[in-house]
């Protein structure tokens, strides 16, 4: 029972006590909130986990000590056998309690290691001498039927880092870039990590996504295209963040979008704010070699985001539908400004980015500032201070030679960040007033 069910039962006990309420009536508040069947924890999976698979590591070099002294056939069957009786030991649990808890986890989880060890100790047996990658992608194949028959996040999360490093060495030791990767990541892991409501699945799947994206678009269009298409996907993320709302059931789903989405998009953001970025941004855009999959990764991702966001534009103005702030309307606009910004004269781009991010970046910082302190928001508030205070102290290094222009600076920084505070404190004190009047 959880902590919140345990503190409400004991203040109904509380209430049958002083005769507020009658034992009938307890039975039916008690009905309002079911016992929920106690999933496996987190924490115990996740030591269990390590340590099944640091045991497993350990058997694996002690058979490697006396590798050469064992003969092939026993040890394919050393190989094969630890693989299929891991994971047999664990739908062997699944079908005796009828569900899949934290034994069942650790012991398919301890059989995909030993698959993908297993993967590397045939080939060295047999002497098969193959694309080595390939492991990574069979590997990550493996763990993700298994992801899908046990509807287990674990083996979720093995397939994406296996699948990630996959297409990393491929584009990276083989200049070889694929499109399988993105589709295995994005719509073999994120539909799981959805119907599963898992958080830590879908955070690891949108990131995998994220890479292996990167990794492809980089190939093909180096940092100006990874630059844009990074910056599209974050404003997807945000976009979609912004669908869930209201959505209590995706409430968790929603959290991991709008932080990895917000996040990177402030990173890109501030990072185009120096010169040095933005000039590589535009740099040798149309030159080189064919970049015909740089132009589909960089359009693809930029629709889709401007996509979410006309979704959401098009809701808002639906009786009941979501709220979305004037100063929301700059996250798409960065998009647009910078996917644009290719079709104007190099040397006009070169000198137009820096300023135009500066100016976006000051008015996102000052408008979550705004509304942070407007709605006692502590995530906004934050948020535009830090922004803000990033922005001056960047510029502290590239605009100001004077110690006392500098200084004054400071200060003004100072007496904003003062003046937020004592406003978000009133505005929390109202809200807290409006509360205890409702």
């Amino acid at each position: 029972m959880s902590k919140h069910r345990q503190w409400l039962w004991r203040e109904i006990d509380r209430w049958i006590g002083h005769g507020i309420v009658s034992t009938e009536q307890a039975e039916r508040i008690r009905g309002l909130y079911p016992a929920q069947v106690a999933g496996a924890s987190w924490g115990m999976i996740a030591l269990a986990g390590l340590g099944a698979v640091i045991i497993g590591l350990g058997v694996i070099l002690l058979f490697a000590y006396n590798w050469d002294a064992i003969p092939r056939g026993v040890k394919l069957f050393l190989v094969i056998g630890a693989c299929v009786g891991a994971h047999a030991l664990g739908i062997a649990r699944e079908r005796k309690i009828g569900a899949v808890d934290g034994p069942t986890e650790i012991f398919c989880l301890l059989g995909t290691m030993f698959f993908g060890a297993g993967i590397w100790l045939i080939a060295q047996i047999y002497h098969i001498d193959e694309h080595y990658p390939n492991g990574f992608l069979f590997w990550g194949l493996g763990a993700l039927a298994m992801a899908w028959a046990l509807r287990s996040v674990p083996q979720g999360l093995v397939a994406v880092a296996t699948i990630a490093i996959w297409c990393g060495t491929e584009v990276f030791d083989f200049r070889s870039p694929n499109q399988l990767a993105f589709v295995l990541v994005a719509f073999g892991t994120i539909p799981l990590a959805w119907s599963k409501r898992s958080a830590v699945l879908m955070a690891a799947a949108v990131a995998g996504t994220f890479l292996v994206t990167i990794f492809n678009a980089g190939h093909w269009g180096g940092f100006a295209i990874g630059m844009r298409v990074s910056l599209a996907l974050a404003v997807l993320l945000v976009g979609l963040a912004r669908l869930l709302e209201g959505r209590d059931d995706a409430e968790r789903i929603r959290a991991v979008l709008r932080v990895l989405g917000g996040g990177v998009f402030l990173v890109l953001v501030y990072m185009l704010t120096f010169e040095g970025s933005a000039r590589e941004l535009v740099r040798d855009y149309w030159r080189g070699e064919d970049r015909t999959w740089a132009h589909v990764y960089h359009a693809v991702s930029a629709l889709s985001a401007l996509a979410a966001w006309a979704v959401l534009g098009w809701r808002s103005r639906r009786p009941g539908g979501p709220v979305v702030s004037v100063d929301a309307w700059l996250v798409p606009l960065v998009l647009v400004f910078v996917s644009s910004i290719q079709w104007t004269e190099p040397e006009a781009a070169r000198s137009l980015v820096a300023p135009v991010m500066n100016l976006m970046a000051f008015l996102l910082a000052g408008s979550w500032m705004v509304q942070g302190c407007r709605n006692a928001d502590l995530g906004r508030t934050v948020g535009g201070s830090l922004l803000l205070s990033a922005l001056v102290f960047a510029r502290f290094f590239d605009l100001f030679d004077s110690l006392a222009v500098r200084g004054l600076v400071f200060v003004v920084l100072g007496l904003v960040l003062v003046a937020e505070g004592v406003l978000y404190r009133r505005a929390r004190r109202s809200a807290g007033v409006e509360r205890r009047v409702a």
